[in-house]
């Protein structure tokens, strides 16, 4: 923005934290590839699932992305 002629550029960070529900959405299809490819196992990644799940159940798991917020004034 400020190559672009745009002043007083802010940025403002926000975690969004996520769900469980969330994240099989996001990394399911990559799961599902790293079976197919033979990276991981379904059984591991299915752990990989109940760990998380049981996490959310028993309010330990945190996981979240960050986004940024961006804002430029056009100068006069």
């Amino acid at each position: 923005l400020i190559e672009a002629g745009l002043e007083q550029v802010r940025v403002v960070p926000n975690v969004i934290q996520n769900t469980v529900a969330f994240l099989r959405i996001t990394c399911g299809g990559l799961l599902q590839a790293m079976i197919a490819d033979g990276t991981t196992t379904k059984e591991a990644v299915a752990d990989f699932w109940a760990e998380l799940e049981q996490g959310e159940r028993e309010g330990w798991l945190c996981t979240g992305i960050v986004c940024f917020t961006v804002a430029g004034r056009k100068p006069s």
